[in-house]
């Protein structure tokens, strides 16, 4: 339960399964309210706008009325967005909205009394001074709506949440603009004249603007700052509040960029004006549903692409999807202008326009919240206003107005703002090319894995973490990428950069560089990382498995978390990437065909561990651990085989995340049938992997030994008489037999038939790595399997999750045995 005091504290909110309701119930409120206002705004103003084009078509006002509302709109924006950002971190957030609802209300009478007047020219010009007014409320209303956001609902949840606001923002944009032109249309259509036409809506509209007003009470009275003093300097505080923004280069640019939309939307939205005047040039009526009928596409499109950027960036913020939207706005842009009549393509085009642009927008305001200091939040909104009002007037007055007085067509003018847009995506790409290309490849990624994050809040948002990872594929990196709430560093060996194909790609993800000969300089480039509040991945066995077991654990990343900071140590579990094509499955990378298509992995995030508490056994055990969760869920998942016992089942799905079948036709199964081993080996495994099995010793004759797997009891079998063949000795625990003479051990409990351990053939490794990796140990009794957790004690190991049990509580300890430096149980050294 959190306390009325926490309610608005971020963390507190980011580490909540759930809203508060009262957080929800507010936030729900807030949403709906801001949508409300949009759309009460743009009603009016595009009702305003058909109803010049109707009643002074011809004159400089009633042809460029768009014009001068973008101008008009914008003007207050940058005389009062210091002052409106100062009272929003000043002020409760919520009052500043109730208050400033209700100016628009006052705007809207004022409109009523300018149709009054009943003269054209004097109507529209004092109608001007009205959207002065109403924009005036506006600009103090955005910093408020913007800054409450974090406070409701904080930072995990922002990128959704402002996805969320953008959309309903744009819908209610849009809608107005679409409903205002429309009612004005069939007023037309029934009789009306356009004075008539006007006067009814405008005072519905007037009547309705109070009910956003009296929502606004639902929402939760945001703390106030008292702390803040009002000073005169705040009136021409611009630059300062600037600063703010241009300080943070992350922020300036962000900031750059939602300008930049700011200046093609209105742009765009001058120039559909323009359009469904040329389209209809002899029917007001016409003229006014092409005025509402094209930013609805428009309005489809952007809810599409809000949607689809909240989606996208539900996990965090996703950057990526600006430059990638921006070249997709660029080419839509192009469609849209080589059309000069209504078709399906036409509004087609203004749809995918709209998709870019919600997708190209949503990420920008998002990052920009979050990253902005909570007492400076409300002026670095009010400060993105000032620059978002400062492009409206220079593409008003620069652009749309010089292209209208030279003649050029509706169509002609937006081919102009196609490569316009092409350079500002292609400038985006260059300053973003990480996050494109995190984005790119994580799309690729889903297309062949079906990736799913366990406990990803684990990862702290902030400060230094030290990752230590299993280390299964090539793919192992992105999938760790994929499934963090925020961007993380992987450690590489420095001799990479040497090659050149992908020195490039290693230097965008901006990689930790480390040399293997250098250890002190390594641990010092990593820590210098860790100190810098950076999450650094690091590969602790330094080498990709050939086995399937997890290698042994290098010392060294204990002394980088020291070192660095402090810094907290996660182990993160990657269950399911052995057997995919970037694994050593079948004996080689990459060359063989995928098993599956859509292959399921899971990404485990384990609990922090202190820097001082944490050494490579530690490592292993927590490994072991999460590992043992991550099969037990996998394993419930699955059917088991039919007439198999359970068990056996289970001892078979462990065995197939080795390599000790590789290049395997027939099994020799010298356990009776009934037995769980005989049951393990000589049927749920030659049915999953589609082995030939021969029962009894017997029938040993005229086989291939390099095709040959071998196993019976410890004891049972001499080495000496199957000369080549994979000779597997499954003991009980407490057996006696040993990897030596050709025999690689395996342990099993005899309770529950669990196979424990198990040896492999060496793997191949590269010439002069012959002995970094061992598939058994002279003298060892097997490698603990995955999917069992471990827990070594002074008399023996604890070894939990026997057949495969969820909870883990299943377990045996396995006495007078330790586990080596690569996981393969020992004999205890005796002491004595």
């Amino acid at each position: 339960m959190i306390s009325s005091a926490d309610a608005f504290d971020s963390k507190v909110l980011d580490e909540a399964e759930k809203l508060p309701p009262r957080n929800q119930l507010s936030y729900v409120t807030m949403l709906v309210t801001q949508g409300a206002t949009a759309f009460t705004d743009n009603f009016v103003k595009m009702l305003m706008v058909a109803f010049a084009g109707a009643v002074a078509l011809g004159t400089d006002i009633g042809d460029s009325m768009q014009v001068y509302l973008g101008i008009i709109f914008s003007i207050p924006y940058i005389i009062f967005s210091p002052v409106a950002g100062w009272m929003s971190d000043r002020y409760s957030k919520q009052r500043m909205m109730f208050w400033t609802l209700g100016m628009q209300t006052v705007g809207f009478v004022f409109f009523l009394g300018a149709l009054s007047v009943g003269e054209t020219q004097w109507t529209l010009w004092l109608s001007l001074g009205c959207f002065f007014l109403v924009a005036t409320q506006s600009a103090f209303f955005s910093p408020a709506k913007f800054g409450i956001l974090k406070e409701l609902i904080g930072s995990r949840r922002l990128g959704s949440g402002s996805g969320m606001m953008q959309m309903l923002n744009l819908a209610g944009t849009l809608a107005g603009m679409w409903a205002g032109p429309t009612w004005f249309k069939h007023r037309l259509e029934s009789g009306d004249d356009a004075w008539s036409a006007v006067w009814w809506p405008m005072l519905m509209m007037t009547g309705l603007s109070l009910i956003p007003m009296m929502m606004s009470l639902w929402i939760q009275r945001t703390p106030e700052r008292r702390e803040l003093k009002f000073d005169r300097s705040i009136w021409w505080e611009h630059v300062v509040n600037l600063k703010l923004i241009f300080k943070d280069r992350p922020i300036m640019l962000a900031a750059l960029g939602g300008s930049y939309f700011w200046f093609l939307s209105n742009a765009l939205g001058s120039i559909l004006v323009t359009l469904s005047h040329e389209l209809h040039p002899l029917d007001k009526a016409a003229a006014s549903g092409a005025m509402a009928m094209m930013p609805a596409m428009l309005g489809v499109g952007i809810v599409v692409g809000s949607l689809l950027a909240g989606l996208i960036s539900r996990k965090r913020i996703e950057l990526g999807l600006v430059p990638l939207s921006g070249l997709v706005l660029s080419a839509s842009l192009m469609v849209v202008g080589g059309f000069s009549e209504v078709s399906l393509l036409l509004h087609g085009g203004l749809i995918l326009i709209g998709v870019a642009g919600g997708c190209f927008m949503a990420p920008l305001y998002a990052f920009v919240q979050d990253r902005a200091k909570p007492e400076e939040r409300a002026r670095v909104m009010a400060s993105l206003n000032l620059m978002d009002c400062v492009a409206a007037i220079v593409v008003n007055l620069l652009v749309v107005k010089p292209m209208m007085m030279m003649g050029l067509s509706a169509t002609t003018q937006i081919l102009v703002l196609a490569p316009l847009t092409f350079l500002a995506a292609m400038y985006i790409m260059r300053i973003l090319p990480r996050r494109f290309l995190h984005l790119v490849a994580s799309w690729v990624i889903r297309l062949c894995y079906r990736v799913r994050a366990v406990n990803p809040d684990r990862l702290p948002l902030e400060g230094g973490v030290l990752v230590v990872p299993n280390h299964v594929s090539y793919a192992d990196a992105l999938m760790i990428g994929l499934a963090c709430r925020r961007d993380v560093r992987f450690v590489m060996l420095d001799t990479l950069y040497h090659i050149k194909a992908i020195t490039w790609g290693l230097k965008i993800f901006g990689t930790v560089p480390i040399s293997s000969t250098k250890p002190r300089e390594a641990i010092r480039t990593v820590s210098e990382a860790l100190k810098a509040g950076q999450a650094v991945v690091l590969f602790a066995e330094g080498q990709l498995t050939r086995t399937g077991f997890v290698n042994e654990l290098y010392k060294g990343f204990e002394l980088m978390a020291r070192v660095g900071g402090g810094a907290k140590v996660q182990p993160v579990w990657l269950d399911g990437l052995w057997g995919s094509l970037f694994s050593f499955d079948g004996g080689k990378f990459f060359k063989k065909m995928p098993k599956r298509f859509r292959h399921g992995i899971g990404v485990w995030f384990g609990e922090l561990i202190e820097a001082g508490e944490v050494n490579p056994l530690r490592m292993r055990e927590e490994l072991s651990a999460l590992g043992q969760q991550a099969f037990a869920q996998r394993v419930s998942r699955r059917k088991p085989l039919p007439g198999v016992d359970r068990v056996a089942w289970v001892n078979a799905l462990r065995i197939i995340d080795t390599s000790l079948l590789n290049g395997i036709e027939t099994v020799v199964c010298g356990f009776p049938r009934e037995h769980v081993m005989g049951q393990t080996f000589g049927v749920a495994l030659a049915e999953m992997k589609r082995l030939r099995v021969v029962w009894g010793l017997a029938g040993m004759g005229g086989l291939n030994a390099d095709e040959v797997l071998v196993v019976d009891e410890a004891g049972g079998l001499k080495a000496g008489d199957f000369l080549g063949a994979r000779v597997l000795g499954s003991m009980k625990v407490g057996g006696e037999v040993e990897a030596g003479e050709g025999v690689l051990p395996a342990m099993f409990d005899a309770e529950s038939g669990t196979l424990l351990s198990l040896s492999v053939p060496h793997p191949p490794m590269p010439k002069g790595e012959e002995d970094l990796m061992h598939g058994w140990r002279p003298g060892g009794f097997g490698h603990v399997l995955n999917g069992l957790s471990v827990k070594v004690e002074s008399d023996g190991v604890f070894v939990g999750g026997l057949g495969g049990d969820v909870n883990g509580e299943m377990r045996v300890k396995v006495m007078g045995m330790r586990l080596d430096d690569e996981g393969f149980f020992e004999r205890m050294k005796d002491e004595g």
